[in-house]
């Protein structure tokens, strides 16, 4: 949902997606809809996370999108310990990866 609405994004924004498939089309949902397709062809300010233990996006779900996302531009983070968001032990360290990435890119309120 967040990379088809920074399709028409026009001013700065930075974004963080974690734990996503590259596709979705096997779910039915047509490909244009894919993650993977709708990465910006500049990603320089979007963060992609992704988790070697996560056993509900698992990481042959999601390489290709990072794989695109790393030649665009985007930085990524593939953590050996991660499994899928808040459903792992890691909540706080996620969401201290995320905020110093916000606070690197400027998108943080001060």
């Amino acid at each position: 949902v967040l990379l088809n609405a920074l399709r028409d994004q026009t001013g700065i924004l930075s974004l963080v997606i974690d734990s996503t498939p590259s596709t979705l089309s096997e779910y039915g949902c047509p490909p244009e809809h894919d993650p993977v397709a709708k990465l910006p062809r500049d990603a320089g300010r979007l963060l992609i996370m992704a988790g070697s233990a996560d056993r509900v996006v698992t990481p042959d779900a999601s390489r290709e999108l990072l794989a695109a996302a790393e030649r665009q531009g985007a930085a990524v983070i593939r953590d050996p310990e991660l499994g899928h968001p808040f459903m792992d032990r890691h909540t706080r360290r996620r969401m201290e990866i995320v905020s110093r990435f916000l606070t690197a890119t400027g998108s943080t309120h001060k």
